[in-house]
């Protein structure tokens, strides 16, 4: 597929994805791509422009204006040579502190969006420390390049420029046009090899899948994210390695296991799926043409608490080795295949391993790359990556999204990170589980500080509270719900008719009875009816999708379901329904006693032990798990509420 200068050719399938997402987002910064290379020594300005000019003629990449057809469609045109660009340079040498303004530079210009439509969507400049220290920054939009594509760029241009400052001959390049990316990918998008990629991830990926979000929430990326770097000893991570008998350079599978042990170690789950950046690149034509053509694919990562870290890696080298041979397959698509609606989270933390060079020779002169911004950050995203050929150090950037992380979060989780990979590479033989993430501070914090509080709970129940205050108050509004006030004793006798009314139906202690009524009296009335049985209740929100209901309720098993006939919910044989607005029900309650019922009409006895009631998480970490309240705790809470909230205490 030849291109003509200036024409327009289809988005790569990868920028279409960044493409659609800028729609979404107009304004937003999230696909701006930034980084610095540290220069310890001189720069020959002039000679670098040359060098980046040539780059610029020989890489399409970066000479392509984003258009919209008339109908709605990505596309780019290729072959942009009138680009109003230019290098600039600033001086920061004179500043108290030359390395802070130029931090401050680059965040101020990395505020700036680009417009798709018009080229160049890169920039640069040059700032001057010191005159052996210099930075040379890059900006550029993740459509035109991913963030190996700008390492290709960053390489290409100091090989250049070494060639210029020496005299010798320019390197041939090994860039091709993008047409040739293109001619790849529309033959990828066709070929059986995509169908055999789309069979291994749908096999390997259950639909019903729910990501590990940290905080229990998700939220949309920030233009920026905050930011915690830390270095970790190279050798703590080999140690992993030559402990699994492996050889030093395994360190970014040892990288992987270290992290995705730590995260299942600090969500306390059995099993991480990771989001893993890919170059997707896997002929030598992709590996040396700079474009966009990066995807993130998910890492399920086994973490058995009785698991040492030598087991973590020897799973996840064979998880990596089939995610590589698969990895053209478009994270978009595989959102598709899983039915994930707009915005919804298909994979976990991000744990990005930059595991090519960051060393660069400019004629002599050591250059050492360091990125800035590498596109969104949903939640957690780390980035490890090597301080240069020689250097004994791994740097680790720890990014969070400021909407769901404060700036001592992301200080904590870098911090428990090194204590866990300091640990674990100690001893690899250490059970994962076992490992203490705590500081000694936080431990004494959580043990004694937060737990310093003896004292003694009241031998009674929720029903015991309950009825306590009903002798004490009995014509106090209870219950006030629209125009609808109901008394303590009004309140008391409902709840005792259908607790008795219940307890015909199977209730009672160490039973369950599934609650699943709209926000009214009758909701209060049946939540004290079912424990006056003795049993626990489990609140089931009928705004709840059907097939939460259904595991909730297969998995809780009640005796019965407690509903309203409007509410639509399937009820499996085995599990009675009682409808209270039913006639057949409504008739039986008028019939019934409302005094308190007495202990020989429960199965069992009711006591501080028994459950009060069942609440489901929100499964964002795996399958929805029922936690179960005994009245003790309860109990327990409702007197503390009484204490730290004046007015709550009946009257």
């Amino acid at each position: 597929m030849g291109v003509e200068a200036s024409e327009t050719v289809p988005l790569l399938t990868a920028q279409l994805g960044v493409w659609v997402g800028q729609k979404l987002r107009a304004e937003s910064l999230i696909f701006n791509m930034s980084q610095y290379i540290d220069i310890d020594g001189s720069v020959d300005l002039g000679i670098l422009r040359a060098a980046l000019r040539r780059v610029l003629a020989e890489t399409e990449a970066l000479r392509v204006r984003i258009v919209e057809t008339d109908d709605g469609v990505g596309q780019q045109i290729l072959g942009v040579d009138d680009l109003a660009w230019d290098l600039t340079f600033h001086d920061l040498s004179a500043e108290p502190d030359p390395a802070a303004a130029a931090r401050a530079w680059m965040r101020a210009d990395m505020a700036h969006p680009f417009d798709l439509a018009a080229a160049p969507l890169f920039t640069g400049a040059v700032l001057k420390l010191s005159e052996g220290h210099h930075y040379w920054y890059q900006r550029c939009h993740h459509i035109a390049l991913d963030a190996y594509g700008c390492w290709l760029v960053v390489r290409r241009a100091a090989e250049i420029y070494s060639a210029l400052i020496r005299g010798a001959e320019i390197p041939e390049t090994t860039v091709r046009p993008l047409s040739r990316l293109l001619e790849d990918d529309a033959e990828y998008r066709g070929s059986q090899q995509r169908e055999r990629d789309r069979a291994y991830w749908i096999g390997r990926f259950a639909a019903d899948t729910e990501p590990l979000l940290l905080t229990g929430r998700s939220a949309p990326p920030e233009d920026f994210a905050l930011r915690e770097t830390v270095h970790l000893a190279k050798e703590t991570v080999t140690a992993v390695c030559i402990a699994a008998g492996l050889g030093k350079s395994a360190w970014p599978g040892a990288a992987l296991a270290l992290t995705g042990s730590y995260l299942g170690r600090l969500a306390g789950v059995r099993e991480v799926t990771v989001a893993l950046p890919v170059t997707s690149r896997v002929t030598a034509v992709q590996r040396h043409t700079p474009g966009m053509l990066a995807n993130v694919l998910p890492l399920t990562i086994q973490v058995r608490p009785e698991a040492g870290i030598t087991d973590v890696l020897t799973e996840v080298s064979n998880a990596v080795r089939g995610l590589l041979q698969h990895q053209r397959y478009r994270q978009e698509d595989l959102h598709n295949d899983l039915r994930r609606e707009r915005g919804q989270r298909t994979f976990g933390p991000m744990v990005n391993v930059m595991s090519y060079d960051a060393d660069l020779d400019f004629a002599g002169v050591r250059g050492v790359g360091y990125q800035l911004t590498n596109g969104p950050v949903e939640d957690l995203e780390i980035t490890i990556s090597p301080t240069g050929a020689d250097s004994d150090t791994l740097r680790l950037d720890f990014d969070v999204n400021p909407a769901l992380h404060t700036r001592e979060d992301v200080a904590a989780i870098a911090s428990r990170f090194l204590r866990f990979a300091e640990a674990v590479a100690a001893d690899p033989r250490l059970p994962v589980g076992m490992v203490d993430l705590l500081d000694r501070g936080e431990r004494h914090r959580v043990l004694t500080e937060w737990n310093g509080t003896p004292h003694q709970v009241p031998d009674t129940t929720l029903v015991g509270l309950f009825e306590e205050q009903v002798r004490r108050s009995p014509d106090a509004v209870a219950v006030l719900c629209a125009d609808e006030r109901v008394s303590y004793a009004d309140l008391n006798a409902r709840a005792n008719r259908l607790a008795r009314l219940l307890v015909a139906r199977g209730a009672g202690p160490e039973s369950l009875v599934a609650v699943a009524l709209p926000r009214s009296v009758d909701l209060v009335v049946t939540v004290l009816a079912v424990l006056k049985t003795g049993a626990g209740y489990v609140p089931v929100d009928v705004e709840y999708p059907a097939e939460r209901i259904e595991f909730m309720l297969a998995d809780s098993a009640p005796v019965c379901v407690v509903t309203v006939s409007v509410v639509d919910i399937e009820v499996s044989d085995g599990i009675g329904r009682l409808d209270l607005d039913a006639s057949q029900t409504v008739d039986r309650l008028g019939a019934l006693s409302g005094e308190n019922l007495g202990p020989d009409e429960r199965s069992g006895v009711l006591d501080g032990s028994c459950p009060a009631y069942v609440i489901y998480t929100s499964g964002s970490t795996g399958r929805p798990k029922g936690v179960v309240v005994e009245h003790g705790s309860a109990v327990d809470y409702v007197l503390w509420a009484v204490r730290s909230y004046p007015g709550l205490g009946g009257r």
